[in-house]
């Protein structure tokens, strides 16, 4: 399955891209994640995007739909895969449904969190990270026990990223509201867009999102019901032979008790007869 998450800046993005691929068995396409790997390796399209780059230029559009369509040509993307952050725009989405269409392909859903830019802002800003395991916190809904300490690994001094002040919290959104909002125009007429209420726990986010896609929770609710169904006719098959297997079972030890019985006194009448020639013997033998 070919899956778009969809959302302004801190809507949950993230968090739900790492549980859909765990439960889908598909890779999470992250384009930030790759460009940077490319560079970190120095391939040839590294290279490319790290003079890009360093002349303080924006990667084009082309450079990152032939990245994507370089990775889902690998083996653990043959059931699907998942974007998360891209496209960004309009043009990339139809240059994005360009490139699949040439391999056969195109996109299945597009998944969108639904979260207040009020609440963006509150999460993003009041975002802290321990730079040592990236465990994630909130300063007042998830603060750690011990103030600017991380719980799992123990490190001092959480911190802040450098995008996740106010001011850059609001640009954030005037782009996302400028530019990425208008793929709901794209995907829309498709019938691919829904909507996810990312207002809920991370928990009812994931089962909506299952939900909405026609997976997961949808499938398990509707098996319980056939499975119930099937065994209907069963046990009442089952029931029916009981009486059958039950009687020959009662009259076989009643049949066998009179024959055991009658075959003891044999044996003891058996056994008393053998003595007496012997003492008849012994009679004899004085008489002599």
């Amino acid at each position: 399955m070919r899956i778009i998450l969809f959302g302004a800046p801190g809507a949950g993005k993230g968090t739900q891209a790492k549980r859909l691929e765990e439960a889908l068995g598909i890779p999470q396409l992250s384009t930030g994640d790759m460009l940077r790997a490319h560079v970190r390796n120095g391939t040839d399209l590294g290279r490319e995007v790290d003079a890009i780059m360093k002349a303080g230029h924006l990667v084009s559009d082309d450079i990152v739909i032939r990245m994507i369509s370089d990775r889902i040509t690998a083996p653990d993307c043959a059931k699907g895969f998942l974007l998360d952050g891209f496209p960004r725009t309009v043009p990339q989405g139809e240059a994005l449904d360009r490139m699949l269409a040439a391999r056969g392909l195109a996109i299945d859903a597009v998944v969108g969190l639904d979260v207040p830019d009020e609440v963006v802002r509150d999460r993003i800003v009041q975002r802290r990270s321990c730079p040592k395991c990236g465990a994630v916190y909130h300063l007042s809904k998830l603060p750690p026990k011990v103030p600017d300490t991380c719980d799992r690994c123990g490190t001092k001094g959480l911190e802040q990223r450098t995008d996740d002040t106010l001011e850059k919290v609001n640009a954030r959104l005037e782009k996302f509201h400028k530019d990425t909002a208008p793929l709901v125009q794209l995907y829309g007429p498709r019938g691919l867009v829904k909507s996810v209420d990312g207002m809920s726990p991370p928990d009812e986010v994931f089962e909506s999102t299952l939900r909405v896609i026609g997976i997961g929770l949808s499938g398990v609710g509707k098996a319980p019901a056939k499975v119930a169904a099937g065994r209907k006719p069963a046990s009442r098959a089952s029931a029916a032979r009981k009486p059958a297997a039950r009687k020959p079972a009662a009259r076989t030890p009643a049949a066998r008790k009179p024959a055991a019985r009658k075959a003891a006194p044999k044996k003891k009448a058996a056994a008393k007869a053998k003595p007496r020639p012997a003492k008849a013997k012994k009679k004899s033998a004085r008489r002599r």
